[in-house]
């Protein structure tokens, strides 16, 4: 169950979830509230395991949208024709593993998105292959994030390294019109596809 209060810490119950997956989200109705409870009232489905494990629990308010949601994306070749740029800005991650950007060419793989306009721009969120679902040691090990004014001239704006998670959030303070994920190193295995379910860019 999940549960926002306003600014005290009593309040009713927004939320009720049985049968949890892996991951949850569960959109509730616009409210303001200081505290969020998390009560876990059957812990596992394994009988005789009484213990809770939440990695995570992640609270969304009425922030900046999604400034690539639905733009122009452009990439280095894909590994099929269901895996192709656009998948990485249509605002979803867990449509299977077709809901994502694939490319396996050799070097340096490049996704791009135009955001039709210039923005101040404050993070730059990634999600990688365990956020859609597959092998997490899948997910993109090495890579670049860059803004351009113009498509042609790009200034680094966080470099990543060594990176094991899901998903990545990278606060930035830049400029521009144009976002460029490059891939330098795709994976934790010998597997040399990038998998990227998501690029969200967030600003003003």
């Amino acid at each position: 169950m999940v549960a926002a209060v306003p600014p005290r810490a009593t309040g009713s119950w927004l939320t009720t979830v049985s049968g949890g997956l892996r991951r949850t989200y569960h959109p509730v109705s616009a409210r303001q509230a200081r505290y969020v409870r998390l009560a876990v009232s059957s812990p596992t489905n394994v009988a005789n395991d009484s213990a809770a494990r939440i990695y995570e629990l992640q609270v969304y308010g009425g922030g900046s949208p999604d400034l690539a949601l639905g733009r122009t994306a452009t990439g280095s070749d894909s590994c099929g024709t269901t895996e192709t740029p656009d998948k990485a800005v249509n605002g979803s991650y867990n449509g299977g593993n077709s809901d994502k950007w694939c490319s396996k060419v050799s070097g340096t793989k490049t996704l791009t998105v135009d955001l039709g306009a210039s923005h101040a721009l404050t993070s730059l969120v990634v999600r990688h292959a365990g956020a859609g679902g597959e092998n997490p040691d899948w997910n993109t090990k090495d890579f670049d994030l860059a803004v351009s004014a113009d498509g042609a001239n790009w200034t680094t704006a966080a470099q990543i390294r060594g990176n094991t998670a899901d998903t990545t959030t990278n606060a930035v303070s830049a400029t521009g019109r144009y976002v460029r994920l490059s891939v330098l190193t795709p994976t934790r295995t010998t597997d040399p596809a990038a998998r990227i379910y998501e690029l969200e860019v967030y600003g003003s």
